[in-house]
Protein backbone atom coordinates (compact mmCIF):
# COMPACT_ATOMS: atom_id res chain seq x y z
CA UNK A 1 0.00 0.00 0.00
CA UNK A 2 1.41 3.65 -0.90
CA UNK A 3 1.26 6.52 1.00
CA UNK A 4 -1.06 8.32 -0.50
CA UNK A 5 -3.46 5.26 -0.13
CA UNK A 6 -2.99 4.89 4.16
CA UNK A 7 -5.74 5.47 6.33
CA UNK A 8 -4.53 6.77 9.76
CA UNK A 9 -7.17 4.76 11.51
CA UNK A 10 -4.99 1.53 10.40
CA UNK A 11 -2.39 2.74 12.98
CA UNK A 12 -1.70 3.42 16.55
CA UNK A 13 -0.41 6.48 17.99
CA UNK A 14 3.67 6.12 19.25
CA UNK A 15 3.37 10.00 19.74
CA UNK A 16 5.25 12.88 18.46
CA UNK A 17 8.94 14.23 18.20
CA UNK A 18 10.29 17.40 17.68
CA UNK A 19 13.06 18.14 15.12
CA UNK A 20 15.48 21.04 14.78
CA UNK A 21 16.64 20.62 11.36
CA UNK A 22 16.82 17.85 8.27
CA UNK A 23 19.49 15.58 7.88
CA UNK A 24 22.41 15.37 5.90
CA UNK A 25 21.63 12.45 3.24
CA UNK A 26 24.75 13.18 1.17
CA UNK A 27 27.06 11.99 3.77
CA UNK A 28 25.27 8.65 4.21
CA UNK A 29 25.61 7.94 0.61
CA UNK A 30 29.34 8.53 0.35
CA UNK A 31 29.44 6.16 3.57
CA UNK A 32 27.19 3.09 1.56
CA UNK A 33 30.01 4.09 -1.43
CA UNK A 34 32.63 4.02 0.88
CA UNK A 35 31.45 0.85 2.48
CA UNK A 36 30.78 -0.67 -1.12
CA UNK A 37 27.10 -1.73 -0.08
CA UNK A 38 25.96 1.04 -3.26
CA UNK A 39 27.35 1.92 -6.19
CA UNK A 40 24.90 4.89 -6.16
CA UNK A 41 23.57 7.63 -4.19
CA UNK A 42 20.40 6.29 -3.08
CA UNK A 43 19.25 9.18 -0.25
CA UNK A 44 17.84 12.78 -0.92
CA UNK A 45 20.39 15.71 0.10
CA UNK A 46 18.21 16.31 3.58
CA UNK A 47 16.27 13.24 5.06
CA UNK A 48 14.48 12.84 7.79
CA UNK A 49 13.89 10.37 10.20
CA UNK A 50 12.72 9.09 13.82
CA UNK A 51 15.76 8.52 15.38
CA UNK A 52 18.92 9.57 13.11
CA UNK A 53 22.41 8.64 15.08
CA UNK A 54 24.16 12.13 15.66
CA UNK A 55 21.23 14.15 15.04
CA UNK A 56 20.25 16.84 18.03
CA UNK A 57 17.90 15.63 20.34
CA UNK A 58 15.05 18.03 21.51
CA UNK A 59 15.81 19.26 25.08
CA UNK A 60 12.85 18.10 27.35
CA UNK A 61 13.52 16.20 30.63
CA UNK A 62 15.87 17.96 33.37
CA UNK A 63 17.23 14.52 34.63
CA UNK A 64 17.49 13.14 30.97
CA UNK A 65 20.19 16.26 30.08
CA UNK A 66 20.60 18.74 27.16
CA UNK A 67 23.65 19.55 26.15
CA UNK A 68 24.09 23.32 25.87
CA UNK A 69 24.38 23.35 21.58
CA UNK A 70 21.31 21.41 21.41
CA UNK A 71 19.25 24.12 23.18
CA UNK A 72 20.96 26.93 20.77
CA UNK A 73 19.89 24.39 17.62
CA UNK A 74 16.40 24.19 18.97
CA UNK A 75 16.39 27.71 19.68
CA UNK A 76 15.83 27.55 23.16
CA UNK A 77 18.07 30.82 25.26
CA UNK A 78 19.72 29.60 27.87
CA UNK A 79 17.43 32.14 30.20
CA UNK A 80 15.13 29.97 29.54
CA UNK A 81 16.07 26.43 30.10
CA UNK A 82 15.04 26.36 34.12
CA UNK A 83 11.42 27.16 32.89
CA UNK A 84 11.88 24.63 30.49
CA UNK A 85 11.98 22.30 32.92
CA UNK A 86 10.10 23.54 35.43
CA UNK A 87 7.24 23.25 32.45
CA UNK A 88 8.47 19.60 31.25
CA UNK A 89 8.31 18.10 34.74
CA UNK A 90 4.43 19.23 35.41
CA UNK A 91 3.97 17.82 31.59
CA UNK A 92 5.61 14.60 32.70
CA UNK A 93 3.49 14.31 36.05
CA UNK A 94 0.24 14.71 33.57
CA UNK A 95 1.27 12.27 30.87
CA UNK A 96 1.68 14.42 28.59
CA UNK A 97 5.59 13.57 27.46
CA UNK A 98 7.31 10.97 27.98
CA UNK A 99 10.98 9.49 28.12
CA UNK A 100 13.26 10.49 27.24
CA UNK A 101 12.40 13.46 24.65
CA UNK A 102 8.60 12.27 23.36
CA UNK A 103 5.23 14.26 23.49
CA UNK A 104 2.48 12.12 23.87
CA UNK A 105 0.15 14.96 22.91
CA UNK A 106 0.36 16.74 19.87
CA UNK A 107 -0.66 19.97 21.45
CA UNK A 108 1.66 19.31 23.95
CA UNK A 109 4.74 19.07 20.90
CA UNK A 110 3.20 22.71 19.20
CA UNK A 111 2.83 24.33 22.88
CA UNK A 112 7.07 23.35 23.13
CA UNK A 113 7.63 25.00 19.84
CA UNK A 114 5.52 28.18 20.10
CA UNK A 115 6.41 28.70 23.78
CA UNK A 116 10.56 27.89 24.21
CA UNK A 117 11.51 28.23 20.55
CA UNK A 118 12.63 30.95 19.00
CA UNK A 119 14.18 28.63 15.46
CA UNK A 120 10.33 28.70 14.57
CA UNK A 121 10.10 28.35 10.89
CA UNK A 122 13.92 27.68 10.34
CA UNK A 123 13.55 23.88 10.25
CA UNK A 124 11.95 23.15 13.23
CA UNK A 125 9.72 20.24 12.59
CA UNK A 126 6.98 18.58 14.38
CA UNK A 127 7.02 14.68 13.22
CA UNK A 128 4.18 11.99 14.22
CA UNK A 129 4.59 8.14 14.56
CA UNK A 130 2.00 5.26 14.03
CA UNK A 131 2.82 1.66 14.70
CA UNK A 132 0.44 -0.46 12.24
CA UNK A 133 -2.17 -1.89 14.41
CA UNK A 134 -1.04 -6.05 13.50
CA UNK A 135 2.23 -5.16 15.28
CA UNK A 136 1.42 -3.79 18.45
CA UNK A 137 2.03 -7.41 20.08
CA UNK A 138 5.85 -6.72 19.29
CA UNK A 139 6.03 -4.12 22.12
CA UNK A 140 5.42 -7.13 24.47
CA UNK A 141 8.24 -9.12 22.75
CA UNK A 142 10.51 -5.68 22.67
CA UNK A 143 9.90 -5.89 26.86
CA UNK A 144 10.70 -9.02 27.48
CA UNK A 145 14.25 -8.73 26.18
CA UNK A 146 14.83 -4.84 27.17
CA UNK A 147 12.62 -4.86 30.51
CA UNK A 148 13.36 -1.07 30.52
CA UNK A 149 11.47 -0.39 27.52
CA UNK A 150 8.64 -0.40 29.47
CA UNK A 151 9.78 2.90 30.53
CA UNK A 152 9.78 4.90 27.47
CA UNK A 153 6.88 7.48 26.27
CA UNK A 154 7.31 5.72 23.13
CA UNK A 155 6.01 2.47 24.45
CA UNK A 156 3.44 4.30 26.98
CA UNK A 157 1.55 6.15 24.20
CA UNK A 158 1.47 2.90 22.35
CA UNK A 159 -0.67 1.49 24.97
CA UNK A 160 -2.62 3.82 24.85
CA UNK A 161 -4.22 2.59 21.67
CA UNK A 162 -4.90 6.05 20.42
CA UNK A 163 -5.17 6.71 16.49
CA UNK A 164 -2.87 9.31 15.07
CA UNK A 165 -3.72 12.91 14.46
CA UNK A 166 -4.04 13.59 10.80
CA UNK A 167 -1.57 15.34 9.22
CA UNK A 168 1.22 15.28 6.02
CA UNK A 169 2.24 11.76 5.33
CA UNK A 170 5.95 11.34 4.42
CA UNK A 171 6.59 7.76 4.55
CA UNK A 172 7.82 4.89 7.04
CA UNK A 173 10.97 5.00 8.87
CA UNK A 174 12.04 1.39 10.36
CA UNK A 175 13.02 2.02 13.76
CA UNK A 176 15.54 -0.31 16.32
CA UNK A 177 13.91 -0.69 19.94
CA UNK A 178 16.05 -1.82 22.65
CA UNK A 179 15.28 0.50 25.78
CA UNK A 180 13.75 3.36 23.71
CA UNK A 181 14.19 3.93 19.42
CA UNK A 182 17.97 3.41 18.79
CA UNK A 183 17.77 4.12 15.15
CA UNK A 184 16.04 4.91 11.91
CA UNK A 185 16.75 2.81 8.76
CA UNK A 186 18.83 5.49 7.15
CA UNK A 187 21.43 5.21 10.19
CA UNK A 188 22.50 1.38 8.70
CA UNK A 189 22.84 0.71 5.05
CA UNK A 190 19.12 -0.62 4.97
CA UNK A 191 18.72 1.81 1.87
CA UNK A 192 21.10 -0.10 0.06
CA UNK A 193 19.48 -3.54 0.89
CA UNK A 194 16.52 -2.11 0.29
CA UNK A 195 17.19 -1.43 -3.67
CA UNK A 196 19.41 -4.75 -3.66
CA UNK A 197 16.85 -7.06 -1.91
CA UNK A 198 13.42 -5.54 -2.01
CA UNK A 199 13.89 -3.04 -5.31
CA UNK A 200 13.14 0.03 -4.18
CA UNK A 201 14.15 3.36 -3.64
CA UNK A 202 13.84 5.35 -0.79
CA UNK A 203 11.27 8.77 -1.52
CA UNK A 204 12.08 12.12 -1.58
CA UNK A 205 11.83 12.86 2.50
CA UNK A 206 14.69 9.59 3.11
CA UNK A 207 11.96 7.04 4.26
CA UNK A 208 9.61 4.16 2.24
CA UNK A 209 6.87 4.71 0.34
CA UNK A 210 5.27 1.02 0.38
CA UNK A 211 3.78 -0.12 3.69
CA UNK A 212 4.65 -3.71 2.38
CA UNK A 213 8.78 -2.71 1.72
CA UNK A 214 9.11 -1.51 5.05
CA UNK A 215 7.18 -4.94 6.66
CA UNK A 216 9.93 -6.78 4.88
CA UNK A 217 12.79 -5.14 5.33
CA UNK A 218 11.93 -4.61 9.24
CA UNK A 219 11.35 -8.75 9.38
CA UNK A 220 14.71 -9.00 7.73
CA UNK A 221 16.52 -6.67 10.10
CA UNK A 222 15.27 -8.03 13.35
CA UNK A 223 16.52 -11.50 11.99
CA UNK A 224 19.86 -10.31 10.81
CA UNK A 225 21.49 -7.28 11.51
CA UNK A 226 24.10 -6.64 13.64
CA UNK A 227 22.44 -4.21 15.75
CA UNK A 228 20.27 -5.66 18.86
CA UNK A 229 17.24 -4.59 18.75
CA UNK A 230 13.87 -5.24 17.38
CA UNK A 231 12.99 -3.36 14.03
CA UNK A 232 9.42 -1.95 13.01
CA UNK A 233 8.53 -0.39 10.48
CA UNK A 234 6.29 3.07 11.31
CA UNK A 235 4.29 5.65 9.49
CA UNK A 236 6.18 9.14 9.40
CA UNK A 237 3.49 12.46 9.44
CA UNK A 238 4.81 15.89 9.28
CA UNK A 239 2.06 18.82 11.34
CA UNK A 240 2.11 22.11 11.14
CA UNK A 241 3.61 23.85 14.12
CA UNK A 242 0.53 25.74 15.78
CA UNK A 243 -3.04 24.50 15.53
CA UNK A 244 -3.81 27.01 12.58
CA UNK A 245 -4.31 24.89 9.62
CA UNK A 246 -1.60 25.61 7.45
CA UNK A 247 0.53 23.82 4.65
CA UNK A 248 2.69 21.43 6.85
CA UNK A 249 5.03 21.19 3.77
CA UNK A 250 6.09 24.70 3.05
CA UNK A 251 9.91 23.84 4.83
CA UNK A 252 10.54 21.71 1.68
Amino acid sequence: MAVGELETSDFISGGYIVIARFADGSSRNQWMLDLGVSNEALLPEKIVGIRLCLEPEAPLLRWHGGLEEDFAIFGIPQDRVEELYAWADEKYKNKDIGAPNFFLKLTTAREYVERFSTNEGNGIQILGIGLPKNLLHRLDEIERLFPTFANNGFNEVLRRGEQPASGHILGFDVICCTTSIDHSWTCTAMPAEGMRDFHFRPNEFGLIDEKINALRLAESSSQHRAENGIWLPVLVTRYSLTSDIKAANTAF
